[in-house]
């Protein structure tokens, strides 16, 4: 799904255009024909009239171990990534892959 949501105002304006055709509303607001149809569709099966949040909903692995992995370098200043994964295995029952500490350590940097 590529491309930025459209305003709430002209999703507002295409939904009120029920007297149009899907391909006159499209014509008419410069949107295309699929998304009119859809729009319609989402209101006429759902209600929902409005942007859905877009992006990931997932919570990353390591969110609920942030406090846990913090005090344990606060306490091992030297330990290593390795050394934490291991930790982690053995202290909190989880295997967290290199990437995962990447992507996480790259942020705080």
């Amino acid at each position: 799904m590529g491309g930025r949501s459209y305003s709430q105002d002209l999703r507002s304006r295409v939904l009120a255009s029920s007297e149009l055709s899907a391909r006159q509303a499209a014509a008419r607001f410069k949107v295309s024909v699929s998304y009119v149809v859809k729009a319609r569709q989402r209101r006429d099966r759902t209600g929902e009239v409005g942007t859905r949040p877009r992006g990931s909903r997932r919570v990353p692995a390591l969110a609920v171990h942030g406090p846990a992995i913090a005090a344990q370098v606060a306490q091992h200043p030297s330990v290593t990534l390795a050394d934490l994964r291991a930790w982690l295995g053995r202290e909190h029952a989880i295997a967290v892959g290199m990437r995962r500490y990447g992507s996480r350590c790259a942020g705080s940097a």
